[in-house]
């Protein structure tokens, strides 16, 4: 398996995730995961959500503006971006529903409450 640094910027968005993408560093390349490789593996591997823009072998080596281009393009020019994007939009539709009234983890989490302040 391979680890790297995750360009996963499409999915914080439709995750409804805010986060600052020029104070993590790359200026509209958020470095997602970088001290948990073992994510990077769930999002692009398993979730099928992201792609890899540096591996982890690779260390403190700068990451070129081709390199961040063609993650984009894989992301958004692609079949297989169109397929990662479709993954994160139902995802993220799950998770909204998940976490709204009457959904299983905001039940779950008002159930863990009440049992706590008893």
């Amino acid at each position: 398996m391979s680890d790297g640094v995750v360009f996963s910027r499409l999915l914080c968005e439709l995750m409804g995730f805010e986060v600052d993408w020029v104070k993590s560093g790359y200026c509209g390349a958020a470095r997602v995961c970088l001290d948990q490789p073992r994510n990077t593996v769930l999002i692009t591997k398993i979730l099928k959500i992201g792609v890899v823009v540096k591996e982890w072998v690779l260390g403190d080596e700068i990451v070129t503006s081709k390199i961040v281009e063609s993650a984009v393009n894989r992301l958004v020019a692609s079949t297989e971006g169109d397929g990662m994007r479709k993954r994160a939009a139902e995802m993220a539709e799950s998770v909204r529903g998940s976490a709204a009234e009457g959904g299983v983890s905001r039940m779950e989490m008002e159930s863990f409450i009440a049992h706590i302040t008893r």
